[in-house]
């Protein structure tokens, strides 16, 4: 349990941030000549936490105005008057204070007549008195953290063994700086902010002594950074995708929560409740492996759902992969719609058995989109999967290029959504809130035999780390080559690996060495249980923090290997072999073997609807000579 527990007012104990910042907006509003005007909802979020004066100074030059020298205290006059007939106390508020042992305070960037009127109202003002710390008596605001290192010193706690709740990025970020552990309280619609910010959302006060014994479990945790807000620290646009089927989600959870008790604050960071929680995984990545294991896992789950009498196999086959993704991208939707289409995004594949019929795959990607808005299409990126993924976009599709490997596939693929994008305004069709990514399947590069095999030719000894300098050095060129591109897509890394070293320590590379640009990760349960092990020994995983640069003698090696060559200098292999590639060709039958489990999963589910012109026996006679 936390020593102390530090409240913010406004917004946590009592709804008044609102209330005083629309009185702010409309005064200020009212001082404008020509029309132009402050938007509430915007900067009622913009302002938050934040000290009015500087508010004030911000919006003069926007709005080109001048306010008279006493409008602020003018503002603080009406805004309590506001208050006093409007504010309310924080539901749940009341009950959470009744139970809780920890001492406790509160520390606001109000004046301190505004906290005890705001507190006075509702009734609270008995558990606070002689426990209030006010900004203004200190001379700084957040997101300085002087506020609530004083708290702190006052009740001669140590900051890590405080708990601060706050419902402002400002106040958030104070915490961190003091290195508080911090809780977010806010609707859901505020929850990525907040985790951004570096706290822990939640949306209902009554759970916060439930979050209290969570979060006070994680030992490591300070200010609650996870791996997601230490790379979004990076960059904000960088993401994190569940690389499995939504239906082991819950399940895989409940596992790490009962292996490591201790790291259970990171658990609930990185996987909320469920999957539209606006804090978390931001998409969902499937493949057929993964919806074969889903559908075999329960089979009459998902076979009850079919009238099989009616359906041949491949008919039944294609329905249960539409249903199991469907489905998951159901539970995404409401993640999907919050965010405005830039998260909640669900990819199913295209069948790996057409990887060469452009025709084909561009048909099914077309029903897969049509299953639902936030289903993104997976099309491998071989020739015919170009052609394809300029087809899928310029009609108006979402795509994820699949089984890539080299940075010749990534200026292709960037190469077929700009053509793609451009049809598709000419044909005056919105292609805005579509979402590219292209994979680099970065574990499955230098595992293959063609790489050590054309080192051992040429008399190189390549050691573990060898390898995984020459995936980072083509993630490297990917990552310039988007950045340098005007078409809005991001490099997605899968396939990441977990290595161990000769001690027994496990480390990753494809995490550790990556991520100090724009980058999309999708990871699998095995890489999440890799980051909470971590988190529960206190050694967090954190993305890099500075350039990486290989060994100038590695590279002299990988720079004599054409396996390497291929994939790190571009044009360096011709379109039509991109579907030739050792790990192209490796990926995409590893699809196709799930594939056909599932197919013939539905031939021994179905009833023979045309039986065999010639007799068993007679098949085996002419082939082999004997009878059944």
């Amino acid at each position: 349990m936390p020593k102390l527990v530090i409240f913010d007012c406004d917004g946590v104990l009592v709804q008044s941030e609102e209330i005083t910042l629309s009185v702010l907006i409309g005064m200020l509003n009212a001082h404008v000549q020509d029309g132009k005007t402050l938007d509430s909802v915007y900067f009622i979020e913009h302002f938050r936490g934040r000290k009015i004066a500087d508010c004030l100074r911000e919006v003069e030059p926007l709005l080109g105005i001048c306010l008279p020298p006493q409008f602020e205290e003018d503002f603080r006059v009406r805004a309590l008057e506001a208050l006093t007939l409007n504010v309310k106390a924080t539901d749940g508020i009341l009950d959470v204070l009744e139970v809780l042992e920890t001492p406790y305070c509160v520390a606001s960037s109000a004046p301190r007549n505004k906290i005890e009127q705001c507190l006075r109202v509702v009734g609270l003002l008995p558990y606070f008195e002689g426990r209030i710390f006010s900004c203004y008596e200190l001379g700084r605001w957040k997101p300085d953290p002087l506020v609530f290192l004083t708290a702190c010193e006052t009740y001669n706690v140590e900051p890590c063994d405080a708990l601060v709740i706050e419902d402002s990025v400002t106040g958030v970020q104070a915490a961190v700086a003091a290195t508080i552990k911090v809780l977010g309280f806010g609707p859901l619609s505020r929850h990525r902010i907040l985790a951004e910010a570096g706290a822990l959302p939640f949306a209902d006060m009554r759970e916060l002594p439930t979050l209290i014994d969570h979060v006070t479990q994680g030992a490591s945790v300070v200010g609650t950074l996870g791996y997601i807000e230490r790379l979004k620290r990076n960059d904000p646009r960088s993401e994190v995708w569940w690389d499995s089927s939504p239906v082991v989600y819950a399940p895989y959870k409940q596992h790490l929560l009962d292996k490591y008790p201790a790291a259970a604050a990171h658990i609930e960071q990185l996987m909320p409740q469920d999957l539209s929680q606006p804090w978390g995984f931001s998409s969902v990545t499937t493949n057929p492996r993964l919806v074969t294991a889903a559908i075999l896992d329960k089979k009459e789950y998902w076979s009850s759902r079919f009238n099989l009498a009616s359906l041949s196999p491949g008919e039944l086959r294609k329905q249960l992969y539409n249903e199991v993704i469907a489905e998951g991208a159901s539970m995404l939707k409401p993640l999907w719609v919050q965010s405005a289409q830039a998260d909640g995004w669900l990819c199913a594949q295209v069948d790996p058995s057409d990887v060469r019929c452009s025709e084909r795959m561009t048909a099914r990607g077309l029903e897969l989109h049509r299953l639902a808005a936030n289903v993104m299409v997976k099309v491998p990126g071989s020739l015919e999967g170009f052609a394809t993924i300029e087809h899928l976009v310029a009609q108006g599709v979402s795509v994820n290029i699949t089984f890539c490997f080299t940075v010749s596939q990534f200026q292709a693929g960037i190469q077929a959504i700009e053509r793609g994008i451009a049809s598709a305004r000419r044909n005056g069709v919105d292609t805005d809130c579509c979402k590219y990514v292209i994979t680099f399947m970065i574990g499955r590069f230098s595992c293959q035999p063609e790489f050590a095999l054309q080192a051992a030719e040429r008399g190189l000894a390549l050691g573990p780390e060898d390898m995984r300098w020459a995936e980072l050095m083509i993630y490297k060129q990917i990552q310039a080559l988007v950045a340098a591109s005007k078409v809005p897509v991001k490099t997605l890394l899968s396939s990441i690996k977990v290595d161990v070293d000769e001690r027994g320590h496990k480390h990753c590379w494809h995490l550790e060495k990556t991520g100090l640009t724009t980058t999309c990760y999708t990871l699998t349960p095995e890489v999440v249980e890799f980051l909470i092990e971590r988190e529960s020994h206190g050694k967090p995983v954190a993305p890099a923090c500075e350039p990486q640069q290989a060994p100038a003698e590695t590279f002299a090696r990988l720079i004599r290997i054409p396996y390497f060559c291929e994939a790190y200098f571009i044009d360096s292999i011709e379109p039509y072999d991109f579907g030739n590639h050792e790990a192209f060709i490796n990926a995409c039958n590893e699809a196709n073997s799930a594939h056909r489990r599932l197919t013939d999963y539905c031939v021994r589910l179905c009833p023979v609807t045309k039986p065999f012109a010639r007799s068993l026996n007679a098949i085996l006679a002419a082939e082999y000579g004997v009878l059944a």
